[in-house]
């Protein structure tokens, strides 16, 4: 505390009110960033699982019909999409029936193995 025994009053009450503000102003912009980060990937989710039921009501004809050409044009709608980079149909028994992938995609696509609904960040 010797360092401000030279300072005024009114320097040191300024002082502390600017560390307050500088604090005030970095923890307020920590919550807006979180906020931001964690609405964008709810809203991404949401959006996907949107699709994803879209894309499954569509794709029950070929399905049922055992037509994977047409399942093939359906998941080639995702490419409007362009967060959307692979997607596969999979039938009852845990087969793939029909995959999308989009044009310059970097590596051959695996599906997974079919796993409960829902999404994995």
């Amino acid at each position: 505390m010797n360092f401000y025994r030279g300072y005024s009053i009114r320097r040191k009450v300024t002082e502390l009110v600017l560390v307050a503000c500088a604090v005030a102003t970095l923890v307020a912009c920590s919550v807006f960033a979180v906020y931001d980060v964690w609405t964008t990937r709810s809203g991404l989710a949401r959006d996907l699982r949107t699709i994803a039921q879209i894309t499954g009501s569509n794709s029950t004809a070929a399905l049922s019909f055992g037509d994977p050409e047409s399942a093939d044009e359906i998941l080639g709608s995702l490419s409007a999409q362009p967060h959307i980079v692979e997607a596969c149909i999979y039938k009852a028994d845990g087969s793939v029936f029909a995959e999308y992938s989009r044009a310059g995609s970097p590596a051959r696509f695996r599906p997974p193995p079919v796993s409960s609904p829902g999404f994995v960040p």
